[in-house]
């Protein structure tokens, strides 16, 4: 089900992934600090201006938000770089040439962005919007089409550096299987880095599924809430997903 949203200039409905009010034509960003899709007026080098909304100063956009155009997110004016905290954790973009690179790039990036909205909502950010415990960049991406990598799951978190995103092979993949591979590398590497450490058969490496129900259970990990006290006061918790606690609430 597609999240609606309203325009903040017009209040016309439009859909989460949109770049331009249908109605107003206003600019549209979304604001992860608040969980919130804002319209804009841009004025060019004097940045963009949100419409019909208080709270929020001045913004740019993501640097991918022209480029096919994949990204909406939005960065501060004063920041210092120039990707939103979704893009800014890539080690590379792939390349876009084909129709279908660009398509298997877009439903990447929409799983990244509910991922990382999701672990604003849970405290996992830090202020600068990376993964608390997680060196950037996060993610990296191949395309193994023509047998350039071995058979394998499409989402690798159990190689060195960065979790390996294989695009040739998520079109078998739903939009929620995609999300949850996500989920599930990052609870990993997250596990990980914080030295839960279970016994696993000899050869078999670590056991993700274990790992994520041991952090989860004991480390308030990505299917738990974070204390109300412990969040960042600019966060408005349901505001993007409106979903229950636990893991329902990323995966609304």
């Amino acid at each position: 089900m597609v999240e609606a949203h309203l325009c903040t200039a017009c209040r016309a409905s439009v859909g989460p992934e949109q770049h331009r009010c249908p109605v107003c034509h206003a600019r549209l960003g979304f604001v992860p600090e608040l969980g919130l899709l804002c319209a804009f007026e841009d004025r060019g080098e004097a940045g963009w201006h949100p419409l019909g909304v208080r709270g929020v100063g001045v913004r740019l956009p993501c640097g991918n938000y022209g480029e096919h155009p994949i990204c909406n997110w939005t960065v501060p004016a004063e920041a210092s770089d120039c990707y939103c905290e979704s893009c800014r954790c890539m080690a590379r973009t792939p390349g876009l040439s084909e129709p279908a690179q660009r398509q298997r790039w877009a439903r990447f990036g929409r799983a990244r962005r509910r991922l990382f909205t999701g672990l604003r909502q849970l405290g996992l950010l830090d202020a600068q919007g990376r993964v608390r415990g997680l060196p950037e960049p996060i993610f990296d991406v191949v395309d193994g089409a023509g047998g350039v990598l071995p058979e394998g799951p499409a989402v690798r978190a159990n190689v060195p550096g960065p979790i390996l995103v294989d695009l040739s092979r998520i079109d078998a993949m739903g939009d929620r299987d995609l999300f949850e591979a996500l989920r599930r590398a990052v609870g990993l590497r997250l596990a990980l880095a914080r030295g839960v450490s279970l016994p696993a058969p000899a050869g078999a490496g670590h056991d993700p599924d274990r790992l994520m129900a041991e952090w989860e259970s004991s480390s308030g990990g990505i299917g738990a809430r974070v204390p109300e006290a412990q969040r960042d006061p600019r966060q408005r918790p349901g505001t993007a997903h409106r979903g229950g606690p636990g893991r329902a609430g990323m995966l609304a």
